[in-house]
């Protein structure tokens, strides 16, 4: 065995319960960063499932300019001609109402009898045209996005039981519309038995309700109703709501407002009547389930999938049942390219429709994928870094502790060479031994939160040999990195020095030097991010050298501030501990480096704690908490003038106001090299919507910004653009769409009134192709004229004073039921679900950081042992002259407490100064000015932590120091 092999496993066997605390510390690391590749990998990989079914199999996709808007049956046909073509689907996609009556226990004046329970939900539902087979003529049971293999390799959605549509009448629907129409699991069910309920819908297997026996007990009765459903087989009914129909709630709402309707329509009072209870009356149509597919893996609206006659038979009376097709998939012959069937029909198609190949839908979610990639390498280069230096601090201990055997080695032969090789030697065996645990050890953990929040995330675990990789070659180059220094220390060990001296006193050089090249670090960390304008070149420059300035340069800080500390708080800390005077600061100031660096690996988690709860409160207080939300919201696929007009009628609402929502391209937002984020035009009735929002104008003022919308060619932004961009009133700002780019004019800046956090509250985990920050707010006229859009996304509500929000959003979700709404909620309950939204991901990120707590609390552990075996023949001089053993572990103890509060300090200044570079970098890439907003309560708890977890590392270690009697620790070896 070569020398530095043997020397390496001699020193780390002699020094096992420390050799296992540092393996153990750079396992955790590895673990931790194998969970975090491995659930982010599974829910990319979901969230590309989701797009593939979205885009489906096509490899080339034509769609309309407007949502309103929908492309014929001709087209189809035409589409079909194309030699190019191997297969040809036309979809069509609806808001519908669907509803079932169930058979449940229903509560009487005595007891519990069998009664009937109505249950209702909106559901996405697409219809799509059923290939026929040249060869026998049936139809196909499959189409080209729903679980047809294709040339680009993609499928539709996983079917779980049953089969697939093949004829109108016939529906498969996903197991989130199973569950709204199910009555509801019980509320004392524990997450486990939720699941199982879970489990058991996804297998078709809900509680029976052939039989209901009466009973008396309401427990017995609310576990008998729990579950039961629709299942595999049965029929629900589709609502078919008519343009009639929708005038007579208008008339039981307001009737003045209905004769008046109908009276600028030139229809009589009696005619609108009779045609409305027409309407009213007509009978909902019965569709059978014939399969189960999975769920959207991060939630999402309910999904039915069923044929294009099928689906346009449902539709209610005086809809457009025919020729309204949303979208075209083609998949192509092998031998054509997607990019020259776009080259070669586009210009034909004309300017009212979108030729596009589905690589082009899918690469804005390959560049979200990829940047939030560089977030994960950013964060495993922390982590490790951080391990590296708990890795630096225990190993130079080590030589230091070893210094006498190391002369020893050095005087009867031994090369500089074969002593720096036996550390790295050491290195590597406690990076592979991190690895070799870390990895499995991650991979179950991301098994097991996987498992666990199976309940409302429904994602499979899938892991990546990238994140492995990175996971365990991390925790060796931490190893090796964190011999690096000990190793170079070891090979400058000269034999005389060695022997004759058991410790060198700090050099006050050396202090002012750390003191220095940290601060200087920590300002320079602060510089990239103030002196820099550019809001890309910052990001660069913040990133490569701002974050690494932000680390390195605290942890040097950690040796002068344990001293600044010491000097402070050792005195009153021995006088509660009752110490001898002067003990406690004495034997710190003797070794400041290893206290300092110890205190510094403890910061690192309390300053990800600081900086995630203060960048999480300025958040919520500086721009969740500034949004201002009108009243109450609709959201749908197909509103239209007469939802308008029944919003309008209701008793609750003073008015409403239509507003489109279109995405575009801005070049304000993002990364450049990384992502580009898109804006939201929206467009509205100015006048309505400036009632109901009341924004803020920062430039500009209502009256005149007003006037200019309604000359057209111009828009109001939000203030997020001036504060990334500087633009301003009377700018002029670049806006694409669909292909198309347009100049408008700065009619005025506002406060956002959080349309966009609506529209994507409402569409959370249904599109992952493009992220959007911010809006641009103009007039339906100049997006109907410049982008060809003229569809009703959102309805924005205004309530009386007084109303009930809830009984105000349940009226709008039943006057509407059946007339293309999907969705409706208060601006209130809207805030408070973000708000608790972002509550849960600072908990989340929380356990992270608490998690990282732990690791460093594992290598204070060990350093802290370290010190002890260092001073076994220091503690035993003192037993000998009279102290007791209760001392000795109270000094320890006592150092303990002075690394916690060191570490509390330098992890609070830390985390703070990372929230105000972050805060800046956001400011301009994305526009959002934050102020720092210490949350003085999470520093608490932060600190109370780190207290405890640095106590709980020393607390071994001083236990077995006050078993050992005065003889023993003077035998020490090492002392």
């Amino acid at each position: 065995m070569h020398p530095a092999w043997r020397l390496a496993i001699s020193n780390l066997s002699a020094r096992r319960s420390r050799t296992l605390l540092l393996a153990t510390t750079v396992a955790l690391s590895a673990a931790l960063i194998a969970a975090v590749a491995c659930a982010m990998n599974s829910m990319q990989s979901q969230a590309r499932q989701q797009v593939s079914e979205t885009v489906g199999a096509a490899d080339v996709k034509i769609k309309p300019v407007s949502g309103g808007a929908g492309l014929s049956s001709e087209l189809l046909a035409r589409v079909r001609q194309w030699p190019e073509a191997a297969m040809v689907v036309g979809k069509r996609e609806e808001a519908l109402t669907m509803g079932v009556t169930l058979r449940v226990l229903k509560k009487g004046a005595a007891d519990w009898t069998p009664g009937t329970q109505q249950l209702t939900t909106n559901v996405v539902a697409t219809g799509a045209d059923v290939a026929v087979s040249p060869a026998n003529g049936d139809p196909a049971t499959q189409t080209i996005s729903q679980n047809a293999p294709s040339s680009s390799g993609v499928s539709g959605p996983k079917l779980l039981a049953g089969r697939w549509v093949q004829r109108p009448g016939e529906m498969v629907v996903d197991t989130s519309l199973i569950l709204r129409l199910s009555m509801p699991v019980l509320e004392t069910h524990s997450p486990m038995e939720r699941r199982t309920q879970r489990k058991k819908l996804e297998r078709q297997l809900p509680h029976s309700s052939n039989s209901l026996p009466p009973t008396t007990d309401d427990a017995k009765a609310a576990a008998i109703n729990a579950g039961i459903g629709v299942q595999l087989g049965d029929e629900i009914e589709v609502m078919r709501r008519a343009a009639p129909a929708l005038k007579i709630t208008a008339a039981l709402a307001d009737p003045r407002k209905a004769l008046g309707l109908a009276k600028a329509a030139g229809i009589s009072p009696i005619d609108a009547g009779l045609k409305a209870l027409a309407g009213f009356l007509q009978a909902p149509t019965k569709v059978k389930i014939v399969g189960i597919v999975a769920p959207p893996p991060f939630g999402g609206r309910p999904r039915a999938f069923m044929t294009l006659a099928g689906l346009e038979h449902v539709l209610p009376d005086g809809a457009d049942t025919t020729g309204k097709l949303t979208a075209i998939e083609i998949a192509l012959k092998p031998g054509f390219t997607p990019e020259h069937v776009v080259e070669e029909y586009s210009p034909a198609l004309g300017p009212d429709v979108i030729l596009s190949t589905s690589t082009k839908v899918t690469a804005g979610l390959e560049n979200n994928i990829e940047a939030s990639r560089l977030g994960f390498l950013l964060a495993t280069v922390m982590a490790y870094l951080a391990a590296t230096f708990i890795i630096t601090t225990a190993m130079s201990t080590g030589v230091t502790e070893r210094l006498r055997e190391l002369g020893m080695l050095r005087a009867i032969g031994a090369m500089k060479g074969q002593l720096a090789q036996s550390q790295l030697a050491g290195g590597l065996v406690i990076g592979v031994l991190g690895a070799a645990i870390g990895v499995p050890l991650g991979i179950a953990m991301a098994w097991s939160l996987l498992e666990y929040f199976r309940e409302t995330l429904d994602v499979t675990l899938d892991i990546p040999l990238w994140g492995v990789a990175m996971s365990g070659l991390g925790a060796i180059a931490a190893g090796l990195a964190g011999a690096a220094f000990p190793a170079w220390k070891a090979s400058r060990v000269s034999p005389l020095e060695a022997l004759a001296s058991r410790s060198v006193p700090p050099r006050r050089r050396g202090v002012l030097t750390v003191l220095g090249v940290g601060l200087g670090l920590a300002i320079l960390h602060v510089l990239t991010v103030t002196v820099i304008r550019d809001g890309q070149v910052r990001f660069w420059v913040y990133l490569l050298v701002g974050l690494p300035s932000l680390v390195t340069g605290f942890f040097l800080l950690s040796v002068p501030v344990m001293m600044l500390v010491t000097q402070a708080c050792a005195g009153t800390i021995s006088r509660v501990l009752r110490l001898p005077p002067h003990l406690l600061a004495r034997g710190i100031l003797a070794t400041p480096y290893r206290y300092g660096f110890t205190a510094g690996s403890m910061m690192m988690g309390l300053a990800l704690m600081v900086g995630i709860w203060t960048q999480g409160r300025a958040i919520r207080q500086d721009w969740l908490g500034k949004l201002e939300f009108p009243d109450a919201f609709v959201g749908g696929l197909n509103l239209n003038e007469a939802s308008l007009d029944i919003v309008r009628a209701l008793p609750e609402v003073t008015d409403a106001c239509a507003i489109t929502l279109q995405p575009v391209e801005t070049d304000s937002f993002g990364i450049k090299a990384l992502q580009r984020l898109g804006s939201t035009f929206i467009a509205f009735e100015p006048e309505k919507f400036f009632e109901m929002a009341k924004p803020i104008w920062v430039q500009g003022d209502l009256k005149s910004a007003v006037a200019r919308l309604h000359q057209g060619g111009a828009v109001i932004v939000a203030r997020e653009f001036t504060t990334a961009r500087g633009l301003g009133l009377g700018d002029h700002i670049n806006v694409r769409a669909n292909g198309r780019e347009f100049s408008f004019e700065i009619a005025g800046v506002v406060t956002s009134p959080g349309l966009e956090v609506v529209s994507q509250f409402f569409s959370i985990g249904e599109d992952f192709t493009q992220q959007s920050v911010h809006a641009v707010f103009g007039t339906r006229e100049d997006l109907k004229d410049k982008f060809g859009s003229d569809a009703v996304h959102l309805i924005q509500v205004g309530l009386k004073p007084g109303a009930d929000d809830a009984l105000a959003v349940q009226h709008i979700k039943d006057a509407l039921a059946g007339a293309g709404i999907l969705d409706a909620g208060s601006g209130r309950k809207i805030k408070e679900q973000i708000n608790q939204f972002v509550h849960n991901g600072l908990l989340a990120f929380s356990f992270v950081a608490i998690a990282a707590m732990l690791i460093a609390g594992l290598g204070v552990a060990n350093l802290i042992i370290a010190g002890i075996n260092a001073r076994q023949y220091e503690f035993g001089v003192l037993e000998a002259i009279g102290a007791s053993r209760g001392l000795v572990g109270r000094l320890v103890l006592a150092e303990a407490m002075l690394i916690a509060i060191a570490a509390a300090l330098l992890g609070t200044w830390m985390g703070l100064q990372g929230v105000f570079a972050v805060q800046h970098v956001d400011q301009k890439l994305l526009g959002i000015t934050l102020t720092v907003h210490p949350p003085w309560d999470a520093l608490s708890l932060g600190w109370g932590i780190t207290l405890v977890m640095t106590l709980g590392a020393a607390g071994p270690a001083v236990w077995w120091l006050t078993r050992q009697n005065a003889r023993e620790l003077l035998g020490a070896v090492r002392g």
